[in-house]
């Protein structure tokens, strides 16, 4: 995200994150950034003119597996 931030501050994209109910997810941490950052490169490429970006980022439990939820308008 670090090459997305000039992008971010530009397009005043607001990202909204919750992980009040999963803390903590073992991934790989090459992959999850690398899916963060084609995911907020997508949000930021294919974005509406008229409207605010807003991307969320939450994790919560699903029948024992943790899921980790992004979605963009």
């Amino acid at each position: 995200t670090r090459n997305l931030q000039r992008e971010i501050q530009i397009n005043e994209a607001q990202i909204k994150a919750d992980f009040s109910e999963i803390e903590e997810v073992m991934f790989v941490k090459p992959y999850l950034r690398s899916i963060f950052y084609n995911l907020l490169s997508n949000a930021l490429k294919y974005r509406s003119p008229e409207r605010t970006i807003i991307v969320e980022v939450k994790t919560y439990l699903s029948d024992s597996y943790i899921i980790l939820e992004v979605k963009d308008n």
